[in-house]
């Protein structure tokens, strides 16, 4: 239903606290859906965060902590959760996004976000932090903020992902999820993180976690030896006793990891004594320094790299791109091994060396080289296999090259810059420290495949020496992982490395895709100083975390949000969907956004936003209503011309006020003119195609009658003297709605006030008590005073009396300042977009504005029959209009409107509508009544036989009845509601 219109014109932070960790779903346990093993790391991070943000809150407020403390506990926090999220990347979203679309992009933005935050955070921590306490609340914010930012994240993977990873995985694909989201950690994190875990976790939940552990670790010796050693915080000292072969005496025994690899053993030379006591003489002329293994590594890389480049100018030569996905996997596996043995030396080797020694930006070079040469692989894999593009071939060879020139640069700057330094400086014990630190920077998952890859790329000798170097290195709580390293590295010497399918850490039958707030002290005792800081510094924190929080969503609207309504949306249809925003926004809060949504952009912007917002309500009196209130800079698109427009009215132009030297008139300019420039100005505004129509019909008439307003009303001059007092004006005495009880108004509103009607200058409680005395129409807008019925003074229009005597009184409980409506009995709001006051709760509450009907309706009408303008008639019935009545309006199925009291008394005897003749409800009931009575009533004998062609309203369509003299039915839709178009006289019969 419509809503109606009120008589006048426009009628009328909290932060949500962080999620608390969430149980396990419906009492389920990570041994019973091993994905929720994931669900006790988030509750790990939560924990951290809270301490580190508890941390920097007692920094900020007491001054009390340790900065290197905070800033360890930081880093430690972030290559935690960063080797988490990239976990996650690698392995669960992949997983999950091969069996449910669009989903997992979402978190892998929010995780590429978060690097900004960390960054931010230690920049601050590199800052006098101990000194200044502007930085140290700065800090506590930033890291209420970056606490926010992750809770948030983590809580909807838990309410989203998790649920999916359940309900479309089986147990045992879950568990192989979850045992490569393990391996994929790199090794030297992992002997950190798990313990770690383990004590961020209750007893139970750590026993949930060894249950878990227990199902998806592969039964693997020392792979199970090594990851429950870890999650229970022990040293690994147990000695694998596969590896050395106590019975003999000249050699070891270098054996398959797994139970099957026994028959592919063999021996390697090696001395007799055990791991610690082996003497490096055997190998001193094989390589004097052990950090020139280096080397080694470097070589292995070569040789793939020039295997790659070389089958690339194989494939230019024969166009054979058959084989072009083992290809990829063999590209993405070198390109993994160059990144992380790029991120071992970073990490590793370059800062022991010289601290100031850096290849991080050639290393991020090489990377963005590997990454264009896969997608240029992926370009190909889409053109085709076959695809016979010469220029794929040729930038397919022109990519090798340069990865080859750059690897080549860098090896070399490296061995000249740094192993001379490091053969220098390091004893032999010290490098190869290094060298077994840089090792475990690779992921379990990685170093099954790197390592044998690399041995089988070296002799006999040199794999004994790198094996040796390994175990000398390694502490002693880690000789079982030195074990399960070694037999890797020995598969490489012992059997094709190329089935991926023995790899115990690569199993792959899931997926196809490798202020805690301080106890209150007693009232006297209170430090307000110090509870200042803190309320300070938790507003400044939740500040940092609303803004943090909005920006990141604004931020992936732009990403992901607004590129599909480009592509799937045509412009007409964008304007659709802006209008039904924007007809849900309340004018109070649209007068409040613009000016400051503006404020942020530039005049180009504005005037794109403006006639974005104007194309989009172009059906409605948008543009008059942002007339008579904008006060900002000039929006309109076309050219202005300021000098037209009066220095106190509105720069914005809108469609009523076009440069094109058409007179405005106003009753002042009115009131001088003669007959001739009346008539003048009657003609220009007729010709004027511009004009809203009702505006140029108000317009004309008001300038024929402007003589005889004219005559009717005292001088401007004698009138001006009066404006404080009402003596001289008619109708200065108070009005009342209820006599009795003496409350100020009239039959219509219940008001404290007069106003002065600028056409007569005369006082009316309301335009309808002006237009029920006068031969014109009142226009209310153009009101600028009123009379306080209290003290009976003249001032200027407005919510209050402005005398001291009436002591602020107010006029009414709704002031519209556009309309200069007051109401103070009835619920009303002011709708922008028909620039009228309207009852009810306003839009978005109870109502809402349909752009192309260009009318307030229901909000339980969001769908209906649409028809443009639609209420811009007059009623049917009565004939008066419908846009501006203040009678209540009800709305047809036809898509017609008409007054509800007029409705009601026409449906006594009718029930079509007045205008297009469709039936106003369900008439089944009705028709059925008329069916009866025809199959009971006898034609005379001339009429049986008798058809007339008849036209149907309700469908629309034509056809053939029986002859009746009142009733004809159609025979498609069974509807009474028909007209006679003609009268025939051929026989009727059944198939007609």
């Amino acid at each position: 239903m419509a809503t109606p219109m009120a008589g006048e014109a426009p009628i009328a932070h909290s932060v949500v606290p962080l999620s608390p960790p969430r149980p396990l779903a419906a009492g389920g346990s990570a041994a019973e859906a091993p994905v929720l093993i994931l669900v006790y790391f988030h509750k790990a991070i939560r924990a951290e965060l809270e301490g580190m943000h508890a941390a920097a809150v007692r920094l900020a407020t007491e001054r009390a902590g340790d900065v290197a403390a905070l800033e360890g506990r930081c880093r430690f926090l972030f290559s935690v959760y960063r080797h988490h999220c990239d976990a996650e990347d690698a392995v669960i979203f992949p997983a999950l996004d091969i069996r449910v679309k669009n989903v997992a992009g979402t978190y892998s933005l929010e995780h590429n976000g978060e690097n900004d935050f960390f960054a931010h955070l230690f920049v601050l921590l590199q800052l006098d932090v101990q000194n200044d306490d502007d930085i140290r609340r700065e800090l506590a914010s930033c890291t209420g903020a970056l606490q926010t930012f992750l809770t948030q994240h983590m809580s909807k993977e838990e309410e989203q992902v998790f649920p999916l990873l359940i309900k479309k995985f089986s147990h045992e694909e879950q568990a192989d999820l979850v045992w490569q989201f393990l391996c994929s950690i790199p090794v030297n994190m992992m002997a950190e993180f798990l313990p770690w875990l383990s004590a961020s976790v209750s007893p139970d939940e750590h026993r949930d976690i060894l249950d878990c552990l227990r199902k998806i670790v592969p039964e693997e010796k020392l792979l199970q030896e090594i990851v429950f050693a870890w999650i229970g915080g022990k040293t690994l000292r147990t000695v694998a006793q596969d590896f050395c072969d106590p019975k003999s005496k000249g050699s070891f025994r270098c054996q398959d990891t797994s139970d099957e690899t026994d028959k592919h053993a063999r021996s390697l030379e090696h001395s007799k004594t055990g791991k610690r006591k082996c003497t490096e003489s055997s190998h001193s002329q094989l390589v004097t320094h052990p950090i020139d293994e280096i080397l080694y590594w470097h070589n292995a890389v070569r040789s793939e790299l020039s295997a790659i480049a070389e089958e690339t100018r194989n494939i230019q030569q024969s166009g054979d791109f058959s084989d072009i996905s083992a290809f990829n996997v063999r590209l993405q596996f070198i390109a993994d091994v160059c990144v992380f043995h790029s991120i071992a030396e970073d990490q590793v080797i370059f800062p022991a060396v010289d601290g100031e020694l850096s290849f991080v930006k050639e290393h991020a070079d090489e990377e963005q080289s590997f990454n264009k040469f896969r997608c240029l692989i992926q370009q190909i894999q889409i053109a085709g296999a076959r695809s016979t593009a010469v220029d794929f071939y040729s930038e397919l060879c022109s990519q090798a090259d340069q990865i080859m020139q750059k690897i080549e640069r860098q090896f070399n700057d490296e061995e000249t810059k740094v192993l001379p330094e490091a053969r220098i400086n390091f004893s032999q014990e010290k490098q190869r420290e290094l060298l077994y630190r840089s090792l475990c920077v690779m992921p379990l998952k990685l170093l099954e495949r790197v390592l044998p890859w690399f041995a089988a790329k070296l002799n006999d000798a040199e794999v004994v020496y790198f094996l040796q170097n390994m175990q000398l290195a390694a502490p002693s709580s880690e000789t079982a992982l030195v074990s399960l390293l070694s037999g890797w590295a020995c598969k490489g010497r012992l059997e094709d490395t190329s089935n991926s399918g023995k790899f115990v850490c690569l199993k792959s039958r899931a997926v196809s895709c490798a202020l805690g707030g301080e106890e209150l002290k007693k009232y006297n005792k209170i430090d307000w100083t110090r509870k200042h800081n803190e309320l300070l510094t938790k507003l400044q924190g939740m500040c940092k975390s609303i803004r943090v929080t909005l920006s990141n969503h604004v931020h992936r609207e732009e990403l992901e949000l607004w590129p599909l309504f480009d592509k799937h949306f045509s412009i007409e249809e964008q304007d659709k969907i802006i209008g039904r925003i924007i007809g849900t926004t309340g004018a109070e809060v649209l007068q409040s956004m613009l000016p400051w949504v503006t404020s942020a952009l530039s005049l180009e912007e504005q005037n794109k936003m403006l006639d974005t917002w104007r194309q989009a309500t172009k059906n409605t009196m948008f543009d008059e209503w942002l007339n008579e209130w904008w006060k900002g800079p000039s929006t309109s698109s076309g050219p202005s011309n300021k000098a037209s427009s009066p220095p106190e009215e509105s720069h914005f132009q809108g469609n009523l006020e076009q440069s094109d030297q058409m007179f405005k008139p106003g009753w002042k300019d009115i009131f001088r003119m003669n007959q001739s420039e009346l008539e003048a100005e009657i003609r220009k505004v007729s010709r004027d195609s511009t004009l809203d129509p009702r505006r140029k019909a108000y317009l004309i008439q008001n300038l024929m009658t402007s003589r005889w307003i004219a005559s009717q009303q005292k001088s401007l001059e004698s009138s001006a003297e009066h404006n404080n007092r009402c003596t001289g004006i008619p109708g200065c005495i108070p009005s009342y709605r209820d006599p009795d009880r003496q409350v100020f108004g009239c039959e219509h509103y219940k008001r404290n006030c007069k106003v002065v009607a600028v056409c007569c200058n005369k006082l009316f409680t309301c335009r309808f008590c002006h237009d029920e005395v006068s031969d014109h129409t009142m226009e209310r807008k153009a009101t600028m005073e009123m009379m306080c019925m209290l003290c009976l003074k003249v001032q200027p229009v407005g919510p209050n009396c402005q005398t001291a005597s009436c002591n602020g009184l107010s006029m009414a409980k709704y002031y519209c300042s556009i309309c200069k409506f007051f109401d103070d009995e009835r619920t009303v709001y002011h709708c922008p977009f028909c620039n009228l006051c309207r009852l009810g709760e306003g839009l978005g509450t109870d109502f809402f504005h349909c752009m192309k009907c260009n009318c307030c309706l229901s909000i339980k009408l969001i769908k209906h029959k649409c028809r443009e303008k639609m209420l811009e008639m007059n009623c049917p019935i009565c004939c008066n209009f419908i846009f501006t009545s203040s009678a209540p309006v009800r709305g047809l199925p036809c898509g017609h409107f008409i007054h509800s009291a007029c409705f009601q008394a026409y449906t006594c005897t009718h029930y079509t509508c007045p205008i297009c003749c469709k039936s106003l409800g369900d008439m089944t009931v009705y028709f059925g009544m008329l069916d009866d009575l025809l199959a009971a009533e006898q034609l005379p004998e001339e009429y049986r036989d008798r058809c007339q062609d008849i036209l149907c309203n309700d469908c629309e369509r034509k056809g053939r009845s029986r002859f009746h003299w009142l009733y004809h039915k159609c025979g498609f839709c069974g509807s009474y509601n028909t007209r006679v178009i003609k009268t025939d006289t051929v026989e009727w019969s059944t198939s007609n």
